[in-house]
């Protein structure tokens, strides 16, 4: 129950981060940077442990968990710098489930390891010590449980948006746009995936081919040249990439606008 109060907020705000704004970045940020502050906190509670360090007064129990912990972190540090060579199972990866087979494992280890020192300490037969609160019904407690956990599931859904948002108008303005012109022989179908899954307008320039790569070669094609907010910049370079990733994309800031057709807020998935 403990694990499960502490833990919601990463969860909810990975899931929010992925799902509603497609920004793995935030979840991964988030999980490794609570991580790096809770050890922090541990560090902060040891100046109020009177007498003497914090580490000493602890059951050496914690160092099984605490191996577990480094252990399942540096195989996801691994899976982030090599996550192309692990193969892949549907949409997800093959890492996904290792680390979860993992964390059972070390759970049930941890548990066992739990009993075994309980037995240690006054024989077999350990009674289980149940603290009780007679004014406080069960019932009661699981709606402020539900109540307490809507209230951070809800907080924790918002909190990409609003670090988005935050960020956009710190580093950029409320009103930043991109103008992103397109330069490739498939301009087709990266106009339709525009128009049609990201609702942005584009105008088309006839153009042909100069020098390149290739030399010299000047057959016609079109050019496409879209207007689009600094936030979906990352959103139209991942789906130009799925069509062809050898596109030539040209970004530019623009400060101002002027009628035709502008998205006026960060475009849906």
């Amino acid at each position: 129950m403990m694990a499960a109060v502490t833990s919601l907020p990463e969860l909810i705000t990975g899931f929010s981060s992925i799902v509603f704004i497609d920004s793995p970045d935030i979840a991964v940020g988030d999980i490794f940077g609570s991580c790096s502050f809770n050890l922090l906190i541990l560090a902060v509670l040891d100046y109020f442990v009177p007498g003497k360090p914090f580490s000493s007064v602890v059951t050496k129990s914690h160092v099984l968990a605490g191996f577990f912990g480094i252990f399942l972190i540096t195989l996801s540090v691994i899976s982030i710098v090599f996550g192309s060579r692990f193969p892949a199972i549907g949409w997800f990866s093959s890492y996904s489930i290792l680390l979860n087979v993992l964390y059972l494992i070390a759970i049930r280890i941890i548990f066992k390891n739990e009993q075994h020192i309980a037995a240690t300490i006054v024989g077999k037969d350990v009674p289980l010590v149940h603290h009780t609160h007679k004014d406080i019904s069960l019932q009661l407690v699981i709606k402020r449980y539900a109540l307490f956990a809507l209230m951070v599931i809800a907080g924790a859904s918002a909190l990409p948006c609003i670090v988005l948002i935050m960020v956009d108008f710190i580093i950029e303005g409320i009103e930043e746009y991109t103008g992103v012109t397109i330069i490739y022989h498939k301009s087709e179908e990266i106009r339709q995936m525009i128009t049609k899954q990201l609702g942005g307008g584009v105008t088309v320039y006839l153009g042909k081919h100069g020098f390149g790569a290739k030399g010299e070669n000047k057959v016609p094609m079109d050019i496409l040249y879209s207007v689009i907010t600094r936030l979906d910049v990352s959103k139209l370079t991942a789906e130009i990439e799925k069509i062809d990733s050898d596109a030539f994309i040209i970004m530019s800031s623009i400060k101002d606008t002027r009628g035709g057709m502008i998205k006026k807020r960060r475009l849906k998935n």
